[in-house]
């Protein structure tokens, strides 16, 4: 449903929310450092798909607010 990504000068933030094999949203989150890779990621599943977007946007808010800048935005 929706892919995002953003990047700081060191770090890179993704986020995508899609359908699972049963039908729950599942909204999963990587971040890593440019130079070295390192990171890790953390998934939520939603069965209601207005929380799963709201949680959306509240990420969003929060990379925007650390200055990270949006570089890729889908939405299918």
């Amino acid at each position: 449903m929706f892919a995002f990504r953003w990047e700081t000068g060191a770090r890179r933030y993704e986020l995508t929310l899609e359908h699972d094999l049963l039908g729950d949203l599942v909204l999963r989150r990587v971040w890593a450092g440019k130079a070295n890779r390192r990171g890790a990621g953390k998934m939520q599943v939603f069965l209601d798909e207005q929380a799963a977007l709201r949680e959306v946007e509240k990420v969003c808010a929060r990379r925007q607010a650390h200055g990270y800048d949006l570089v890729r935005a889908d939405y299918s």
